[in-house]
């Protein structure tokens, strides 16, 4: 079953925050539009009513394709990663 009505958080770490740099998605049951990334240290926060797994993805170089730039957690749950500037998305499963 997968993760439905998700609250996400993407926020940039204190360290190397930028003002505005940070997502939030609200009730959420489906991958997410894109969203832009100024690249840095992020931690992301997923709650949901019903359990799954969440992941944070990439568009890749050819434009089209998306790659997981964090390794999937429980929806319940709590992960940091490195990334580079860039567009990216929540997939829940």
């Amino acid at each position: 079953m997968a993760a439905t009505a998700a609250y996400v958080s993407i926020s940039k770490v204190p360290g190397d925050a930028v003002p505005g740099d940070c997502v939030t998605f609200s009730n959420t049951n489906a991958t997410t539009n894109s969203f832009l990334l100024k690249g840095g240290t992020y931690g992301v926060t997923c709650k949901a009513s019903t359990y799954g797994t969440v992941t944070l993805q990439v568009l890749a170089g050819d434009q089209a394709s998306w790659l997981n730039a964090l390794t999937a957690f429980a929806a319940d749950g709590f992960a940091s990663v490195a990334l580079p500037p860039g567009l990216y998305r929540i997939a829940l499963a």
